[in-house]
């Protein structure tokens, strides 16, 4: 993952709003953690109660201020926005900001289980990446590399109901 920042600068810029989608457990925010790692970036995590916070959006400029560069994380995006269109309407706000023209690198990053919960107007300002479910054989390859001390029968059942 190490020439991650070189594959996006030959495709383009890289972009500034990603949604990974997804079921739970398919590694979405191990892939963020990953995803800012490989940028070279630190990862300002956004907790659901900050960002239900008056004035939440100027705390988190404040500190991409001072960092400047950095990958801003909402996981469980979805879960922020359901809430109000107040909320929706200060992201709104807050993404025009952030992803205006800067020498700053930010990039937002949201993880969500399901992205018809985010509104629409939100979601189209973001590029997606879904993630599925491993397939079993994959699975299976997984669970043997981390449950070394399994039978292989015990790792295919384990790959077959996980």
């Amino acid at each position: 993952i190490r020439s991650a920042e070189a594959c996006i600068s030959e495709q383009g810029p890289a972009p500034q709003f990603l949604v990974f989608e997804g079921q739970p457990g398919t590694g979405k925010t191990k892939h963020a953690v990953a995803f800012a790692k490989a940028m070279g970036l630190p990862l300002l995590y956004v907790t659901p109660d900050v960002a239900q916070k008056p004035g939440w959006f100027n705390q988190v400029h404040a500190d991409l201020e001072k960092r400047r560069d950095a990958v801003l994380f909402f996981d469980e995006l979805d879960t922020f926005t359901t809430n109000s269109e107040k909320w929706c309407s200060q992201f709104r706000q807050f993404l025009d900001g952030v992803l205006s023209p800067s020498d700053a690198r930010v990039i937002v990053l949201g993880t969500t289980n399901d992205a018809e919960k985010i509104a629409p107007d939100i979601l189209h300002r973001s590029d997606r990446i879904r993630f599925d479910r491993p397939e079993a054989v994959h699975l299976r390859s997984m669970w043997q590399m981390y449950a070394q001390h399994l039978k292989d029968d015990e790792v295919q059942q384990l790959a077959a109901t996980s």
